[in-house]
This record gives structure tokens, sequence and C-alpha cells, in this order.
């Protein structure tokens, strides 16, 4: 595990998580580096990959015309009082139907989003989830595969 001091001796975010990498990947048909994460180890069907702490917002508080808001995991996928913006690794994960390899759950406790695998994922291998189809339409957004 990383110390605080390690830390602050250390300029690579990196190396904050143990098992997970976080790195640029360049996301098909967008042109530009798209922010992507990798296992560090193998993790098994069901493994906890991250534990994200969450910001809950108001509505009235989220711009729908910055990019931030794409960011939110919010019920059917619509910014209302009870969107949350997941802190730590969580929104780094990419889309994919055909490639996805892990899932989320919200804890009713603390709001807190976990991030498990759904199935055997291989040191090296991108986290993938499924955002939903009403992601795509509700942020007027072409769906990428």
């Amino acid at each position: 595990m990383t110390t605080i001091d390690e830390l602050e001796k250390d300029t690579n975010i990196n190396s904050v998580s143990n098992s997970l990498d976080y790195t640029i990947t360049q996301a098909q048909g967008l042109g530009r580096g798209e922010r992507g994460l990798f296992a560090k180890k193998n993790y098994k069907k069901n493994d906890v990959i991250e534990v994200c702490p969450t910001l809950k917002m108001n509505a009235s508080t989220i711009d729908e015309n910055n990019v931030v808001h794409t960011y939110f995991f919010t019920p059917n996928n619509k910014i209302d009082n009870d969107s949350l913006l997941a802190l730590g690794y969580c929104g780094l994960i990419n889309h994919s139907d055909t490639k996805k390899n892990c899932s989320w759950v919200v804890s009713k406790d603390d709001n807190n989003i976990t991030m498990y695998a759904t199935k055997d994922i291989a040191s090296g291998e991108e986290f993938f989830t499924s955002y939903g189809e009403n992601y795509w339409a509700s942020n007027k957004t072409t769906k990428v595969e």
C-alpha cells in the first residue's frame, strides 16, 4: 500500500493503487486520446475492482452543456437531485457492449459506487462497462463500441 509520504515524493498518480493502472487509450472513431483503466493483476468474477466515494449533486448545479455532466452516475441516465459524481477511478472505465467485463452498484448507506468484475479479467486487460442505452440519447452522443 502506498503511504502519503510516498505520494508526496512520487508524481506518478498510478502509484495510488496496487491493482489498477490509469493510462491513455485511443478511443476508436473519436480521433483523440481517451482515458482508460487497465488491470495490473488478475480478477475473478465478482471481485471488487474499486469502491469509489461520490459527491451527490443537486440538479440545479449541474451544467448539462459541460462535459463533466457525462461522468455522473444517475438513475435512468437523467440528471436529477440523486446524481452522483464518482471520485476515484470509476469514471475512467470506458463503454463497450461486446467487451463488458465489469459493472457497478451504488451503496444505499453511503452512495459509494462499487465496481466489480462480471467475468474473469486478466492482468493487462482494459476494464469496460455498459453505460446503458439511455446514456447516448441523454448526452446527445454517438454510441461507440
